[in-house]
């Protein structure tokens, strides 16, 4: 199984031809400080961009990420929204 990190190290591994790079074995916030461009508006984003979900966890026994960075995903767009 692949965590939402793992699955976008994966990803530009699998396509790196095209991509022209990978990124390293780390997490999400990693990824946040590798490709740090950022889309001023939902409207800005294209197919593939990467999206990174920050937020802070309640159980106080977890160390906190970098930039509170709990989640990445890739932007997909649907037609009709």
């Amino acid at each position: 199984a692949l965590d939402c990190s793992a699955l976008i190290r994966q990803v530009l591994y699998d396509l790196r031809s095209h991509f022209g790079f990978v990124v390293g074995g780390w997490n999400q916030a990693y990824q946040f400080d590798t490709l740090p461009e950022a889309a001023e508006s939902v409207g800005d984003l294209k197919p593939g961009d990467l999206i990174f979900i920050s937020g802070t966890y309640f159980d106080t026994k977890r160390t906190p990420k970098p930039h509170n960075m709990t989640h990445v995903e890739i932007y997909f767009p649907c037609e009709g929204g």
